[in-house]
């Protein structure tokens, strides 16, 4: 099993989902069917690696999280916080029965910075 994943950075990979123009359908991104997975083995500590994130402004695609990371509460063992995506959202994505999707206190955010002159 996968614990660990990888996003180079662009605006709206951190984003719930986006609209294809292909299949006119809205599709979660790989980070909510991340999160999803890891909400689904909750003893299983996850890895998200956000790469190169001085390429876009964190405002971009991260601000969402940010403010859901600013709701958590101690609830005993775990850590809860608000809603990332809203069950109205969350029942299209198949297997999915937990209405709302809240931040798993079991997944690690990193990220890399360059600091070199090109990347201003």
């Amino acid at each position: 099993m996968k614990v660990y994943l990888l996003l180079c950075i662009r605006h709206y990979q951190i984003h719930q989902r986006y609209h294809s123009n292909l299949t006119k359908k809205y599709h979660f991104t790989k980070f909510i069917k991340f999160l999803v997975k890891a909400k689904k083995y909750s003893d299983v500590p996850f890895f998200v690696c956000l790469d190169e994130m001085n390429l876009a402004p964190v405002e971009q695609y991260f601000a969402e999280f940010l403010s859901v990371l600013e709701t958590r509460k101690k609830n005993g063992e775990h850590v809860t916080t608000g809603s990332l995506v809203d069950a109205q959202y969350m029942n299209e994505l198949e297997g999915w029965t937990e209405g709302n999707l809240t931040l798993p206190d079991n997944v690690f955010i990193i990220g890399t910075v360059n600091m070199d002159d090109t990347t201003h």
